[in-house]
């Protein structure tokens, strides 16, 4: 954890605690809103993200963390997902990885955008080293049976986490332009 988000967790635990508030249009059409709690096995998206941060302006939203790291690279000099650590603030106010990128890759660039939407900040270190070649790591494993690898390849071909990048954020593989939030603003 990094320094001060322990207590932005707790602040924000409770707050979320006394939730539901007038924020919250969920709540007005009379809709429960899922959260998870340490006794409740629901669906949590964001479970430290209160209504007033979470139904905000865009710009109010890009406030909201700015003073917080979202997550850190390794050997990089630029923004990446090759190597990273996710802090658990980030983790439990962007939420996890979307899995309908699936089988895998764009989900990292997705989760990138999110962070940003929150205004977490990065840092990128020069220290360490990895290997990464495009693609490689599941195409090329020594350790994925022949089966597979060949799914993947046949699953990776049809691009359908392109499809659902352009769906999401209106730019190809969720890298540029596009929307500024997921679904231009509107939950599908």
């Amino acid at each position: 954890m990094t320094r001060h988000d322990a207590a932005r967790m707790d602040e924000l635990a409770a707050e979320v605690a006394n939730e539901p508030s007038e924020y919250s249009p969920v709540l007005r059409r009379g809709l429960r809103v899922l959260r998870s709690t340490v006794k409740d096995d629901r669906l949590s998206t964001s479970a430290l993200l209160p209504d007033r941060i979470r139904y905000a302006s865009a710009k109010e939203r890009e406030k909201a963390f700015s003073k917080h790291y979202g997550h850190f690279c390794a050997y990089y000099k630029s923004s990446c997902f090759t190597s990273v650590m996710l802090t658990r603030l980030a983790i439990s106010t962007v939420g996890y990885f979307d899995e309908n990128f699936y089988p895998a890759y764009v989900e990292d660039v997705d989760y990138g955008l999110r962070l940003r939407l929150l205004g977490f900040q990065e840092r990128n270190v020069l220290y360490g080293k990895f290997a990464h070649r495009s693609s490689y790591n599941i195409r090329l494993s020594n350790k994925v049976e022949l089966p597979d690898a060949l799914w993947y390849r046949r699953v990776r071909s049809l691009s359908a986490n392109d499809a659902y990048a352009m769906m999401k954020w209106n730019r190809p593989r969720a890298c540029c332009g596009g929307y500024k939030e997921p679904y231009d603003g509107m939950v599908p």
